[in-house]
């Protein structure tokens, strides 16, 4: 072991630091501090304006589809009526057209079957007396072969030419029939309904 001789050991240094290096060092804490202040706020506000948006644009969405299912909901409406509309005015039409109609088609049909030993004819009261004075244009070889059926069950308007190979007819409630089913596939229309309101009358 070393014995000393008592006497005291160098003294520290004490930190000797000017005042303009102390001002510096406040400052840079000071701007320090005020930077990360700056930042965290920046970020807050990001923060806050990206949740913000978000919640925008969701409800954005949802109105946009609420509107849209609206627009939907009344196009599909007015179409519906549209088409009843057309459902109840079809059998009109066709009444108000048909003995026109049933003219037209016999004199475009019969004078081909001039070959046909029998042509039978099929229609009602009404429209057999529209269709007479087309019947008495006809040669008379093929007058002589009609047959014609007066059936009051069918509508005014509608006829059936039949012949041993063939047929031709004019038929409102089959061809309504067919456009109903159509539209049917659509979803825009019940069938069975608008076919039953069409026959019906109602």
């Amino acid at each position: 072991f070393e014995i000393g001789d008592g006497s005291p050991g160098p003294k520290a240094a004490e930190p000797c630091y000017s005042a303009a290096a102390l001002e510096k060092a406040s400052e840079t804490a000071w701007h320090n501090g005020h930077l990360a202040g700056l930042q965290e706020a920046a970020a807050d506000n990001n923060t806050a304006l990206r949740t913000t948006l978000q919640n925008v644009a969701v409800q954005f969405i949802t109105e946009s589809q609420d509107v849209i299912s609206r627009a939907e909901q009344s196009a599909e409406a007015i179409a519906c009526l549209l088409l009843h509309t057309l459902g109840v005015a079809f059998p009109i039409l066709c009444a108000h057209y048909g003995d026109a109609e049933a003219r037209a088609i016999v004199a475009a049909v019969l004078p081909m079957l001039q070959h046909e030993a029998a042509i039978g004819l099929r229609m009602n009261s009404q429209t057999a007396v529209a269709v007479a004075p087309v019947i008495g244009g006809l040669q008379p070889d093929l007058a002589a072969r009609l047959q014609i059926v007066e059936c009051d069950t069918m509508l005014p308007g509608d006829i059936h030419i039949a012949w041993h190979n063939g047929m031709a007819e004019r038929n409102a409630t089959a061809l309504w029939q067919q456009i109903a089913e159509i539209l049917a596939l659509t979803d825009m229309l019940k069938a069975d309904a608008v076919i039953g309101e069409t026959v019906n009358g109602e």
